[in-house]
């Protein structure tokens, strides 16, 4: 939950920032590079929402780099560490669709992502494919840094984790239940 209120309490203090350097912002920021077409690498650290009781406190370190076709649309590659359960994965490689549009004459950008993800870890059958959504801003810091702030969403099925591993032969079906990922950071993109 302490989590959660410094994500809110950050999100707040960048738009104050952001209001106050809104009128200044055609002399401050030259944005055409990030508006043009791009490559882009960062990184990123966070934290599970509602993380189970092995993960609290545990940090989600992650890298990412993508291409930006124009002011809307790009490609973004990603590979997260992601604190769970033993025996879940704890590895996440994702490739994402990333639309964005900027908020007014401000340097504020609102992303929507959505992709394939494939999870895996160090257990021999801990390992997932599914279709991980994420939701954020970003700030326009100078023309090459961006700040992000993101949200992103997914559901591990037990299923294809676990498999016949954990399969009960009286039961004939698997006793583990899916597993949300709710992964919320803070990122650092270099634009060039």
């Amino acid at each position: 939950m302490r989590f959660v209120t410094n994500v809110i309490l950050f999100l707040l203090a960048v738009f104050a920032i952001n209001a106050v350097s809104a009128e200044n912002a055609e002399n401050t920021v030259a944005t055409e590079n990030v508006f043009s077409s791009h490559y882009y690498i960062g990184t990123s650290i966070g934290g599970m929402v509602k993380p189970p009781k092995d993960a609290k406190g545990k940090i989600s370190p992650g890298v990412l780099g993508g291409y930006q076709f124009n002011r809307y649309f790009a490609i973004e590659g990603q590979f997260n560490y992601i604190p769970i359960r033993l025996g879940y994965p704890n590895t996440e490689a994702a490739i994402l669709a990333k639309g964005s549009f900027g908020i007014g004459k401000t340097n504020l950008r609102v992303f929507a992502k959505a992709g394939f993800a494939y999870y895996f870890g160090n257990e021999k059958n801990a390992k997932d494919f599914n279709f991980p959504v994420a939701a954020g801003i970003d700030l326009l810091l100078t023309s090459h840094l961006t700040l992000e702030v993101a949200y992103k969403r997914s559901v591990l099925s037990a299923d294809q984790i676990f498999g016949s591993m954990l399969l009960s032969p009286l039961l004939g079906k698997n006793n583990e239940k899916d597993y949300e990922i709710n992964r919320a950071s803070f990122g650092l993109i270099y634009n060039w």
